[in-house]
């Protein structure tokens, strides 16, 4: 946490170290990584685990570096990212997160869609508006 002083402190640790990708959705901080999904709830300061079910999916990794768009109060689109062995992904997942009797669900499904070049993002959040989603892949020029 970042006190308008200026002044950072650990308000709760997480149980598992870093994460493949994080972001807002609702009132909560959902931070996936290798080891499952957590999430932080800053009005009870303290990361619970969350339950993950996926749909349509053979196998799922939580890739690193991917994107991610918040479609609303409790939709997110993941995208992209890279394997283990650092080869790009170019998965599109649907996220839905809810609250089921003081546990958090997220309800995870593979999209038909694919991104036009596999790739990482350097930034993850993308910009939506009422056009389109838009994000700064790491692609060169060949």
């Amino acid at each position: 946490m970042v006190e308008r002083t200026g002044k950072v402190e650990i308000e709760a640790e997480s149980r598992w170290g870093g994460s493949n990708i994080a972001f807002r959705c609702r009132d909560m901080i959902i931070k996936a990584c290798e080891e499952g999904v957590e999430v932080y709830s800053p009005r009870q300061r303290q990361w619970t685990t969350a339950d993950v079910k996926i749909k349509n999916v053979n196998e799922y990794i939580f890739f690193k570096s991917a994107g991610y768009a918040t479609i609303s109060d409790s939709e997110v689109l993941i995208f992209g990212g890279y394997h283990n062995d650092l080869q790009p992904a170019d998965n599109c997942f649907y996220w839905k997160i809810a609250a089921d009797g003081g546990r958090t669900v997220i309800n995870i499904k593979e999209l038909p869609s694919k991104l036009p070049t596999p790739e990482g993002f350097d930034n993850g959040k993308a910009v939506v508006d009422e056009k389109g989603c838009y994000a700064l892949q790491n692609i060169e020029d060949d």
